[in-house]
């Protein structure tokens, strides 16, 4: 008769779970994922959660994100040059600074659309802001000379507000042909674009 005996070793080799989604997936800039109709490009791997830009202008009459969206002015007034208001100190004098904040006309329309995210979609963890100066420097953007054409197409392939105004009166804003971002005033119109940041067990 025969016998046979086994002997199990446990090595030190690291197993990785995928029982838990997205969670462990490594995203470049550029990888695109989409909640539903809302589609987005990533722009930064943050670990736990990536931050993201919308594929395209939501359309605030609708809260989505849409080829042909509504445009809106920056703000009524150049209030990160009021001495008058305590957001003076907030900010300071020195241009760029990224001053968006609820005293702009994006906030309530990018504040509806963060809650269609987490509402209506369900992503509880969304939060949403303008694309910063730093981020497009980030990208490809060469803000001294005023050109994203060495950034990936995805980054001018709509016109949109950033967060960064450019001086007292301007902010910059990016053109879809990538050939220039442009100093406007603060009352001029152009689109709405979020950028997203989301954990990746949302996506």
């Amino acid at each position: 008769s025969l016998s046979y005996k086994l002997n199990f070793v446990q090595t030190d080799e690291k197993v990785t779970s995928v029982s838990q989604g997205n969670n462990f997936k490594t995203y470049s800039v550029g990888d695109e994922f989409c909640l539903e109709n809302e589609c987005f490009y990533v722009i930064k791997d943050n670990g736990t959660t990536v931050d993201a830009f919308a594929k395209q202008n939501v359309n605030t009459e609708t809260n989505r994100q849409a080829e042909k969206a509504n445009t809106l002015a920056f703000s009524e007034t150049d209030y990160w040059n009021d001495p008058n208001k305590v957001l003076l100190s907030k900010y300071g004098t020195k241009h760029p600074a990224n001053v968006f904040d609820s005293n702009s006309n994006l906030y309530e329309p990018l504040e509806n659309y963060k809650t269609y995210l987490k509402n209506t979609l369900g992503k509880t963890s969304v939060d949403a802001r303008l694309i910063t100066y730093e981020e497009l420097t980030s990208l490809g953007c060469n803000m001294i000379e005023l050109t994203c054409e060495s950034a990936p197409a995805w980054v001018y392939s709509t016109e949109y507000w950033t967060s960064a105004a450019s001086s007292k009166r301007g902010v910059y804003d990016v053109n879809w042909l990538g050939d220039h971002l442009t100093d406007i005033t603060f009352d001029s119109y152009d689109g709405l674009r979020p950028v997203i940041t989301i954990s990746k067990s949302d996506i």
